[in-house]
């Protein structure tokens, strides 16, 4: 692949040049659409490549689309991760159709899908979103050799406030030189996005097919099930925005100011942002959450600071582990050459650095070294030779114990007159040595920190994991001791006790068996109607999606199927409905709580349930139930209301 330049300022406004790196150049002119590679950036709102791209196609007067690659599971994904990423492309394409833009769904590898879909448009722009992961890597060289000479391939960091390769050309391994760099390059990157323009050209081409998005997710998610879906993070970036900015519950308005305090205790989980999934499937920028903390500065300027240096520490990991620089020879003074050449022992100069020189034997020498690292250098030896004919002497760099020669002369070194060139000789071996040992030392703390760092993070997690089993336990105990007094009380009622009295006629088992069996039937008919009702909504209504989220954590397989299978939802709404009807349903009303003697209760229930039994719906829809009685009446509203509030 060609070497990636920085493209001229000119051809890319409104988007800072220094986002964009030109991967294959073409000519200025573009004759074809320009293509959108959508991968780590799934938003169509404040998303620096879709600007790019926008400003691309406004310039050459051609239209613009938007393409996204579905790989198969990509570096091992599950349903928890595919799931969120497919139903935030479906919000995405809705908004895109709203912009203006066609959204292509590809399923396949890019290098693999996109040269013929491309071929197949004419087009003759590319943009792509920016990724330091080695596939993703290998496939835009891959797409630099398989795309037509005519097809521009340009890249935009659209992920990170500040670009890697404009933060620093070097291997960074500590945050004290990366993060002055990053403060430095903010006032310049950490600016408001520009409203994204309408397409100037309508997309004639190639009309994008339907996509079937809920047997999409199902087939997806069935290859990919061994993680299930969690329910409390909806995708999309309407849901990103609310987490962030919502009037509710939003991490910048409701909970900021728990987090400097709160953030690192593992019981206190409303201090964090829960703004993780977002950023990582890009449906949310972090430079727009970076913009909005920057506007409350003044009111929570410590936490802002430090929620501020939590996404700072984000943008130096990326930047240490993206190795976006060439490696050029040092540039060394001709004085310190000299110097060098005519002091420097043998001893010291058994592994020295090949030197090249310019055709025309300049001045300009240079060190070539493919040990950049400063922990791949070499030690030096402690024993310094006195003169050429000692070092010849004197075993290799590498051996530890001198000569006999050597030993000698050590021994009468204090009272032998040293040449110049001895000491000049000693007092570099030692400045040597000593910038040596910083260097380690410094690489030395830096792995304790991240160590310390690592350590810190699985006490945290095994705290976590601790107070969830804690509760875990609290709530079998709590279950254990409810079932232990159900069992007391079944006992006492098998047990034979003493007469209490004549018994009054017999109660009527038959009738409350009918009474059952009715009660049942019309469960499973308002059950059906109420699946019914909910499949005849859109698919991202608030009732589907919260049927979806109640039967989720009991069977994830019924919550996906549910819509084309109907019958496997039909139990779990029964089950919902009778936990709606009949929690409490043995409890005593207000008026019957006041009788003391519970004899006395059983009666006033058996008088009024004889008061409602020959009630029909059509005394109830002419008069109501509270004509017939309050009690039932009061029931009848308590126990709807909360059917209601389970289906939504």
């Amino acid at each position: 692949m060609a070497p990636a330049v920085v493209a001229p300022a000119t051809t890319l406004a409104p988007c800072h040049p220094g986002r964009v790196r030109v991967l294959k150049p073409a000519s200025p002119s573009l004759s074809g659409p320009v293509v959108y590679w959508m991968f780590r950036d799934q938003r169509s709102a404040n998303n620096w490549a879709l600007v790019h791209a926008a400003a691309l196609a406004a310039q050459s007067d051609v239209p613009l689309a938007v393409a996204f690659c579905l790989s198969h599971r990509f570096l091992g994904a599950h349903a928890r991760q595919l799931g969120f990423m497919l139903r935030g492309l479906r919000h995405l394409s809705g908004r895109l159709a709203a912009l203006g833009l066609p959204f292509f769904l590809l399923r396949g590898d890019a290098p693999d899908t996109l040269p013929g879909f491309l071929s197949r448009l004419g087009a003759s722009g590319l943009v792509a979103d920016f990724s330091p992961l080695r596939p993703v890597r290998a496939w835009k060289d891959s797409l630099c050799e398989r795309l037509p000479a005519a097809v521009a391939f340009h890249e935009v960091d659209a992920h990170n406030v500040v670009p890697v390769w404009i933060t620093s050309d070097k291997l960074e391994y500590g945050a004290k030189t990366i993060r002055p760099k990053i403060h430095r390059l903010l006032t310049e990157y950490l600016v408001e996005f520009p409203q994204l323009p309408p397409p100037a050209v309508p997309w004639i081409g190639e009309a994008p097919p339907e996509i079937d998005w809920d047997e999409l997710i199902d087939e997806v998610l069935r290859e990919a099930g061994e993680v299930p879906e969690v329910g409390w993070c909806e995708p999309g970036e309407e849901a990103a925005m609310e987490a962030l900015m919502g009037r509710k519950d939003g991490f910048l308005t409701r909970r900021l100011k728990h987090y400097d305090s709160d953030r690192n205790d593992p019981m206190k989980s409303r201090a964090l942002s829960g703004l993780s999934p977002y950023l990582h499937f890009g449906q949310i920028s972090a430079q727009r959450c970076a913009l909005e903390a920057w506007k409350l500065r003044k009111s929570c300027h410590q936490i802002v600071e430090h929620q501020k240096e939590e996404q700072q520490q984000q943008e130096e990991a990326a930047a240490m582990r993206f190795s976006a620089y060439v490696h050029n020879p040092t540039p060394l003074h001709p004085s310190v050459v000299a110097s060098s050449t005519v002091t420097t022992p043998p001893a010291l100069t058994t592994r020295r650095p090949s030197r090249t020189r310019s055709p025309d034997d300049g001045e300009a020498v240079y060190v070539s070294c493919d040990k950049c690292r400063p922990t791949s250098r070499d030690k030096l030896i402690s024993v310094v030779p006195l003169d050429n004919a000692a070092a010849n002497k004197h075993p290799p760099a590498g051996s530890s114990s001198p000569g006999p020669g050597g030993l000698l002369r050590s021994l009468f070194l204090p009272v032998t007159r040293r040449s110049p060139a001895a000491a000049a000789g000693v007092a570099s071996a030692a400045s040597a040595t000593s910038a040596v040992r910083e260097d380690q030392w410094r690489l030395v703390a830096a792995e304790l920190s991240r160590k310390l760092l690592h350590a810190t993070r699985k006490r945290d997690e095994a705290l976590l994991e601790a107070s969830r089993l804690e509760y875990s336990l609290t709530e079998l105990e709590r279950k254990i001791d409810r079932l232990e007094s159900h069992c007391r009380d079944l006992r006492a009622s098998i047990q034979p006790g003493p007469a209490l009295g004549p018994s009054t006629a017999p109660f009527p088992t038959e009738t409350f068996h009918v009474a059952i069996a009715d009660a049942r039937a019309a469960v499973r008919h308002l059950a059906r109607s109420l699946i019914a009702q909910v499949r005849l909504g859109p698919a991202g209504s608030r009732s589907s999606d919260r049927l979806t989220a109640l039967i989720q954590h009991y069977d994830p397989w019924a919550a996906i199927q549910w819509r084309r299978n109907p019958d496997c939802l039909l139990f779990h709404m029964e089950a919902l409905l009778n936990q709606a009807f009949y929690a409490g349903f043995e409890e005593d009303d207000e008026e019957e709580a006041r009788l003391i003697d519970p004899a006395a209760r059983c009666e006033a229930s058996r008088a009024g349930s004889e008061a409602v039994r020959g009630l029909g719906w059509d005394e109830v829809l002419c008069k109501g139930t509270r004509h017939h009685s309050e009690g039932l009446s009061r029931f009848c509203d308590r126990k709807m209301s909360e059917v209601v509030g389970v289906v939504g």
